[in-house]
């Protein structure tokens, strides 16, 4: 009897030893600021990645980590991920893809999202283990949109940070000013705090109206942005919701509660493949209006009832 028990205990142990031994599955998440668009997207990843199965009860876990908007703190949350040995890295916008793709060189499976443009960063058709979605931007969709809210548009502002993506949607409106006969007048900053006097300066000079491109500094201070155009009564065109959401006038932007969910189904395909090398990197171009009824009613700025209608998103 007692060889029995003796037995049944080494099976209970070698049982529970084993139980105890299996490892969870991280999912690693990068993102780089708390802000509505990002976080939109980060919701509806976690929402669309719990409703496919990747959760607690089937081993799974999924860390989000965030450098709060600061680029040195961008490369620890890197480094602390990559360190965890996950299955997956999965990051959300460009200062937070960049560190992590550098860092990572290809070792572990990466799906970025909400990078405009990958290549400014390093990520080509030829980088190994990495696949994801841009936030495409139709500059000339922008502009024509411009042109339908505010018609006689003689001289176009733009306030621009040094990222990569900033610098590429400055060229890209330079060039459509350019083509238009458009004065374009611009101004870049290097940090976050000198957005509002470089956008008075700009206003000072007779803008018609100011452009935010694909740059994650000025998404980040787009508050100080919208500050100066009200009192300059100027509309305020953005390539995202989130702007326009907070005081901006009007968008060309993603859907990004969409964007989120097709970024969980592209990683939920990249984990069954073990790799990401067999997914091609997908552009998600900006074709939903946005309008802000509220702005466009504070800086006199009237909106036709064809352009309201055809709005994804209208506040008012």
């Amino acid at each position: 009897m007692k060889k029995y028990l003796v037995v049944l205990l080494a099976i209970f142990i070698v049982f529970g030893c084993n139980q105890s031994k299996k490892k969870t599955k991280t999912i690693a998440v990068s993102t780089f600021v708390d802000h509505v668009v990002l976080n939109t997207i980060r919701d509806s990843f976690l929402k669309e990645m719990a409703e496919l199965g990747y959760n607690e009860d089937n081993g799974y876990e999924i860390i989000v980590k965030s450098a709060n908007g600061q680029p040195s703190e961008a490369v620890s949350v890197a480094e602390d991920l990559l360190n965890m040995n996950p299955i997956v890295l999965v990051s959300i916008s460009t200062p937070a893809t960049k560190p992590v793709f550098d860092k990572n060189d290809g070792k572990i499976p990466l799906v970025y999202s909400f990078v405009s443009f990958p290549e400014s960063i390093g990520i080509t058709t030829e980088s190994k283990n990495v696949t994801g979605l841009s936030d495409g931007v139709d500059f000339n969709a922008n502009f024509d949109l411009m042109k339908k809210l505010v018609p006689e548009i003689e001289k176009i502002g733009m306030v621009y940070s040094d990222e990569p993506n900033a610098i590429i949607s400055k060229d890209r409106m330079l060039g459509i000013c350019k083509e238009n006969n458009i004065e374009f007048v611009a101004q870049a900053i290097s940090k976050e705090d000198e957005v509002k006097q470089a956008a008075q300066s700009i206003a000072d000079r007779g803008v018609d109206l100011f452009f935010v491109g694909a740059d994650g500094v000025m998404v980040n201070q787009i508050n100080a942005m919208i500050e100066v155009c009200n009192a300059y009564n100027i509309p305020l065109f953005t390539t995202d919701e989130g702007s326009i959401e907070s005081g901006g006038f009007a968008a060309m932007s993603v859907n990004y509660d969409k964007f989120g969910k097709a970024t969980a189904d592209l990683t939920a395909k990249v984990i069954k493949a073990g790799n990401a090398n067999s997914f091609e990197q997908q552009n998600y171009f900006g074709d939903e209006i946005v309008i802000n009824l509220i702005t466009a009613k504070k800086i006199g700025v009237p909106v036709h009832d064809s352009i309201i209608s055809k709005a994804y998103k209208i506040i008012k």
